[in-house]
């Protein structure tokens, strides 16, 4: 099975903002995630149940990936 390839910031940007606007939890379940900077991000309520993150992943202050489904790999 192919990996699929990492979302950009752009396209994290677009879902998140999207998410926001539409007043519906973010899913970015099975998501990859390695590197992505989510510092800014509003992601209370998000769903990343399955997605991929890495040391290099920047999260927001207090956030915690793993009790949201997040999977942490090492590359």
């Amino acid at each position: 099975m192919a990996e699929a390839e990492p979302l950009s910031q752009a396209e994290l940007v677009r879902l998140i903002n999207s998410s926001i606007l539409s007043d519906k939890p973010l899913c970015l379940a099975g998501a990859t995630l390695r590197g992505a900077s989510l510092y800014e991000a509003n992601l209370s309520g998000a769903d990343l149940c399955g997605a991929c993150y890495n040391a290099n992943t920047l999260w927001p202050e207090g956030f915690d990936p793993v009790a949201t489904g997040a999977v942490l790999v090492y590359d």
